[in-house]
């Protein structure tokens, strides 16, 4: 989704894109994005979104202190 809520179709893309023009095969760009895609690391605040995504955007409720804590279990992964 785009700001706004609009969701992002293929059709309505930049016409001068890079990966997405007339002559560009589905199976070039795969390739070339999965290789591309496994240089890059994990990014930064995934694990956070995870979580609260699981919880349908819930955060979890407030400590005794009154902060609200996102806990990853650092060992397990």
């Amino acid at each position: 989704m785009t700001p706004h809520g609009r969701a992002r179709l293929v059709s309505n893309a930049d016409p001068v894109s890079v990966y997405i023009h007339e002559g560009f095969a589905k199976g070039e760009f795969v390739v070339m994005r999965g290789a591309r895609d496994a240089l890059l690391g994990m990014p930064a605040l995934i694990l956070p979104r995870v979580q609260v995504k699981m919880r349908a955007g819930d955060l979890p409720k407030p400590e005794e202190n009154g902060v609200r804590y996102l806990k990853i279990p650092v060992d397990q992964l």
